[in-house]
């Protein structure tokens, strides 16, 4: 009986730690502002791909807004695909008429590790090119 009251609350332990790690989220938004001066005399501002990229343990959740652009999945997967990310499941929707809200599950590899800001800049870079 003893064992069995050890065991359990070694299980119980090993549940709430999971609960913790999974918890633990980084979160990282890009929102980018540049000056257009070539159309207008107000110096409007434009908004660039809004990207947010959220990371726990080995799971990612990618989330970006961005100008529709014939290549925009194939950019975005593609540098997935360079940091070794295994996409499971990618979501790219239109939303009004020059947008894209693209959203993506990803897992890390156990030997890569890629940390949200990396993997944010990396995306924004690509992005932006």
């Amino acid at each position: 009986m003893k064992q069995l009251k050890a065991r359990l609350q070694t299980l119980e332990e090993q549940v709430e730690d999971n609960k913790k790690v999974g918890s633990t989220v980084q979160v990282k938004r890009s929102v980018i502002f540049i000056d257009n001066n070539d159309h207008d005399d107000n110096n409007k501002r434009t908004l660039l791909p809004e990207i947010e990229v959220r990371v726990s343990s080995k799971d990612v959740l990618i989330k970006i807004q961005c100008d529709k652009q014939s290549g925009r999945a194939a950019t975005v997967l593609g540098q997935l695909e360079n940091l070794n990310l295994i996409v499971q499941s990618s979501n790219f929707l239109p939303f009004g008429n020059n947008m894209l809200d693209v959203t993506i599950v990803a897992q890390m590899n156990k030997e890569n590790c890629v940390t949200a800001k990396d993997l944010l800049g990396s995306i924004r870079q690509a992005l932006i090119n």
